[in-house]
């Protein structure tokens, strides 16, 4: 039986129903028995309908808001998705220090870092920033990933580590905008101990 003619046997949601709350367009591919280009068209039409929710780019993954109609504003379902496009995946920057109280700046962007050696695809209401292996490697080494936060899905830097990463890789806020006090001593410690050297560091008198 052909796609096309089992999909005239089948509705959309009848097939939906058969996928977990996030796939990817091989997967619908593979139910469906049928090239990933048939699969696409389909995700299209659904996407249109409101039936699912395309990720973003060229990522391929799809959250599925027929099993899970709340998916749409879920955090922790498009977390999921998210690391199924890129595994590699941490959340970092200005999310993690507002949420610490480390600065009031705030972005309307979830800031992302992923290895070098991952997928990096553009996503939907998210900042990717490629890191090298050496140093993500670094951050999981000395403790500095929060892999099993509660309702969370992707791993969080810890604030001191967040403020380090950008200090190294990305644009940091001015010192002047920076609450030390809002943190634990053990998280200064990390911030020196990872961005040793950096101009922050020096201008924080650390």
């Amino acid at each position: 039986m052909t796609a096309e003619s089992g999909a005239r046997r089948r509705s959309a949601r009848e097939w939906l129903l058969t996928l977990p709350e996030v796939f990817s367009v091989r997967e619908l591919a593979l139910v469906m028995g049928c090239p990933r280009t048939e699969a696409s068209q389909y995700l299209w039409r659904w996407r249109d309908k409101s039936m699912v929710r395309r990720l973003g780019g060229k990522s391929g993954i799809f959250i599925n808001l027929v099993r899970d109609p709340s998916a749409v504003t879920n955090t922790a379902c498009w977390e999921r998705a998210l690391l199924k496009a890129m595994p590699s995946s941490i959340i970092a920057g200005y999310e993690v220090l507002a949420g610490s109280g480390l600065t009031t700046q705030v972005t309307h962007q979830r800031f992302v870092i992923v290895s070098n050696t991952d997928s990096a695809f553009e996503i939907d209401g998210a900042e990717i920033h490629r890191r090298p292996v050496p140093w993500m490697n670094r951050l999981v080494r000395e403790g500095a990933v929060i892999a099993d936060a509660p309702g969370e899905a992707v791993p969080r830097l810890r604030p001191g580590a967040a403020l380090a990463d950008l200090a190294r890789y990305g644009s940091t806020p001015d010192a002047d905008d920076i609450d030390l006090e809002a943190i634990e001593e053990g998280e200064i410690v990390l911030l020196k101990r990872l961005a040793k050297g950096t101009e922050l560091v020096q201008e924080l008198g650390l």
